[in-house]
Formats: C-alpha cells, sequence, structure tokens
C-alpha cells in the first residue's frame, strides 16, 4: 500500500491510520463497497485480501473525475494491487 513497514509496527495503527480511512474515502466518493478478509496466523495479520463491488448509482464521481476512464491505468492498478 506504499507504506514504509517501519512506519507502523502494529497492525491495530496501520489499520486504524491507513486502511480505514482509504476504505471510508472509496465507500463515500468512489461508489464501491469495500470489504477486508483478514489472513491471520497465531493471532498475526499476515495478509489482506480486498473486496470491491461497484455500487449502482446514476453518477460515480469516479467516473465524473475521468480517474477511471483510462483503461490501461485500471488495469495497472488491478494487476498491481
Amino acid at each position: 500500500m506504499g507504506v514504509d513497514k517501519e512506519k507502523y509496527k502494529e497492525f491495530k495503527r496501520f489499520s486504524a491510520r491507513v486502511i480505514k480511512p482509504a476504505i471510508e474515502e472509496l465507500s463515500s466518493i468512489g461508489g464501491y463497497d469495500v470489504k477486508i478478509a483478514y489472513t491471520k496466523e497465531n493471532k498475526k495479520v499476515t495478509a489482506l485480501k480486498f473486496h470491491f463491488k461497484e455500487l449502482k448509482c446514476e453518477k460515480n464521481p469516479l467516473q465524473e473525475m475521468k480517474i477511471f476512464n483510462n483503461l490501461d491505468l485500471q488495469k495497472r492498478l488491478v494487476n498491481e494491487f
């Protein structure tokens, strides 16, 4: 997610300061419902899996901002993240 692994040594701080705000932003302005599945080993989170569902609405703010009208960018984001 572009954050140095030394910056947040505790997952709960990383989750509170990086993951949850990003999900809230996508939900509020992005037109997506985002869910996270956590993979844990011995109470330690070892992996995250994001599930995106596009919400059906008349106007998608991201499309209006022309962020996802670039298919090359969209494919790159999907493949890299």
